[in-house]
């Protein structure tokens, strides 16, 4: 399980930590805990804006990641060729 955890929040090396993946997943973990928390308190839901968020929030934090790796030098220290 920690192997686990680290493979998902570290780089490619698997050494330096990556904030970028972290605040992701803390993006995902709030808006599940808030979904839950309206879904307990309001008895109704609506699916279309709950569905609208966690795109919203996957999309975000997919982007963020992804221009990170897009900028980022490979293990061997070489610049990507475009």
């Amino acid at each position: 399980m920690v192997k686990f955890l680290k493979d998902i929040f570290t780089e490619d090396c698997g050494e330096m930590f990556c904030m970028a993946r972290f605040l992701a997943f803390i993006a995902v973990a709030t808006f599940a805990i808030c979904a839950i928390i309206h879904v307990l308190n309001n008895p109704t839901l609506d699916l279309n804006q709950l569905g609208i968020g966690l795109a919203a929030t996957l999309t975000g934090g997919g982007a963020v990641i992804g221009a990170k790796a897009a900028t980022q030098v490979p293990k061997n220290n070489v610049p990507p060729t475009n």
